[in-house]
């Protein structure tokens, strides 16, 4: 198993899994395999590091989606995010979101289409990524759908760290959301 790390707060847990084919497809995780529906490798893997990591997580691995596509699971509130090489989950009794974001140069180079004109300063790639892995967190607590990135979540303006809090408009309320640099990544939750 490619467990990398579980964090145990007051209010909640995230747990994240670091996605390797090997470690994915082995005879252990075989019976449980069995039950995807996925014929698409990643999407397969995905799927199956979601089970492993509420496994070691130890919570119930039986997940619905409603209408919206958000996760449900018995007991608790959940939210899950993948990117390409990275599972996080997080679950609590209260409502939660997570989003894990790769660096890329794209995120960058579309920045204008979920930030508006004169709210930060020096757009790095770093940045426009904490951002959108914000705006994603905040859509994932939501869990209903219909938010215009732009105009209903803006970020307030913040240096980038390796890891840091983040104030976040939504809507017009204010949300305190936390952000970790993992690798060539951003990870930023919420739990309320």
């Amino acid at each position: 198993m490619s467990l990398q790390k579980i964090i145990k707060k007051n209010n909640f847990k995230l747990g994240l899994y670091l996605i390797k084919e090997e470690s994915l497809l082995n005879k252990e995780n075989f019976s449980i395999l069995k039950k995807c529906i996925y014929r698409n490798k990643k999407r397969r893997q995905e799927w199956l590091s979601i089970r492993l990591l509420l496994k070691e997580m130890n919570e119930s691995s039986n997940i619905y989606y409603d209408e919206f596509g958000a996760p449900h699971i018995k007991g608790n509130k959940i939210s899950i995010s993948h990117s390409s090489e990275i599972t996080a989950i997080i679950v609590s009794p209260y409502d939660v979101g997570v989003d894990i974001q790769k660096i890329l140069p794209k995120t960058l180079a579309i920045s204008s289409k979920f930030i508006s004109e004169n709210t930060h300063e020096n757009i790095s790639e770093e940045k426009a990524t904490i951002i959108w892995s914000c705006k994603e967190t905040m859509y994932k607590f939501h869990k209903q759908g219909k938010i215009n990135f732009k105009s209903d979540i803006t970020v307030q303006p913040f240096t980038v760290k390796k890891n840091g809090d983040l104030k976040c408009n939504f809507k017009g309320k204010i949300y305190n959301l936390q952000y970790i640099k993992i690798n060539n990544h951003f990870l930023v939750y919420v739990c309320k």
